[in-house]
C-alpha cells in the first residue's frame, strides 16, 4: 500500500516538476536587452541661477523577445536637479523596437552664463517585465555637460 502511493506521489512531484521547469522564461538583463541612444540636450531657458533642458533618448529593445513592460525609475538626483517625471513605463517593446522618451530638467544654484564646465550623472534602474510577472533589473546613468559659451 505505501509503495503505490509512495510510486503515485513520486510520479505526480515529478511531472509538475517538469511542467514547472518547462513554463519558466528568461528574462534578459536590461544591460542585455536595452540600449539608450540618440541623446539630445537642449537648453530650452535661463533665468536667475537657474537652466531647463529638454532631454529625449531612444530606448530600443535589442533583445529576441518582446518586452511586456519595461520601467525607468529610481533616479537619484543631485540636490540643484529636478526632472518633470521620475518615472517612465513603456509597454510592448519588440524585438528591434524603439520608442522615444523626453523630459525637462532644472538645474538650479548655476552661473549663468556659464563659466566654467559642469557635468551632472545621474544613475537610475531599468526593469524589464516578461509575461506579466517575470522580471529582472539593471543600473543606468543618464549625464549632461554644460559648457561656457
Amino acid at each position: 500500500m505505501y509503495k503505490k502511493f509512495f510510486l503515485v506521489f513520486f510520479l505526480v512531484a515529478t511531472l509538475l516538476f517538469i511542467s514547472g521547469c518547462m513554463g519558466q522564461v528568461k528574462v534578459p538583463l536590461p544591460k542585455e536587452s536595452i540600449e539608450l541612444k540618440n541623446v539630445k540636450v537642449k537648453i530650452v531657458g535661463a533665468e536667475d541661477r537657474t537652466i531647463h533642458l529638454s532631454y529625449s533618448l531612444d530606448v530600443k529593445n535589442k533583445g529576441e523577445i518582446e518586452l511586456d513592460e519595461v520601467v525607468l525609475q529610481d533616479f537619484e538626483l543631485p540636490e540643484n536637479v529636478t526632472m518633470d517625471s521620475t518615472y517612465f513605463d513603456i509597454k510592448n517593446l519588440k524585438p528591434g523596437e524603439s520608442r522615444t522618451l523626453q523630459w525637462m530638467i532644472t538645474v538650479s544654484d548655476v552661473d549663468v552664463p556659464i563659466s566654467h564646465k559642469q557635468t551632472w550623472k545621474v544613475p537610475f534602474s531599468i526593469k524589464n517585465v516578461v509575461n506579466n510577472n517575470y522580471v529582472t533589473e539593471s543600473g543606468f546613468y543618464y549625464e549632461f555637460t554644460l559648457l561656457p559659451p
